[in-house]
């Protein structure tokens, strides 16, 4: 009895363990390496160097946008610190990615709000940096 009371037990955390909403991304890679965060309708993917981050904004299937999509792209970002003190970061457009430089005052991390609008799609993503 003990013995299937266990195996019970086994099988119903282990199921809730591998359960995922939402649609699989198993195929799907970011297409520079980094890390893709997702909203409802849009995504980002963040390819971070130091304090440096390149911000790539995605469909719903972790592709680029289009350079005339992107030319519409618009994007602003906020670094939240544990102390609940807010800074603008200040965003430079690039040929194909919005590029940004943050400092976390010493603290190990620090949240980003990114708000992503383009063609009358607007998204806000929330993440974590951390200094490397």
């Amino acid at each position: 009895m003990k013995a299937l009371v266990a195996t019970l037990i086994l099988f119903s955390t282990t199921s809730t363990t591998f359960a995922h909403e939402g649609h699989s991304h198993e195929s799907l890679s970011a297409p520079h390496g980094g890390s893709v965060y997702e909203g409802k309708n849009l995504g980002v993917e963040l390819v971070q160097d130091g304090k440096k981050l390149s911000l790539y904004p995605v469909d719903r299937n972790w592709k680029l946008f289009s350079a005339a999509d992107f030319q519409k792209t618009e994007m602003t970002a906020q670094l939240t610190l544990r102390n609940k003190k807010v800074e603008n970061l200040t965003l430079k457009r690039e040929s194909d990615h919005f590029s940004a430089e943050f400092d976390t005052k010493g603290e190990a991390r620090a949240k980003i709000t990114l708000s992503l609008s383009t063609k009358g799609t607007k998204e806000t993503i929330n993440f974590n940096v951390e200094p490397q």
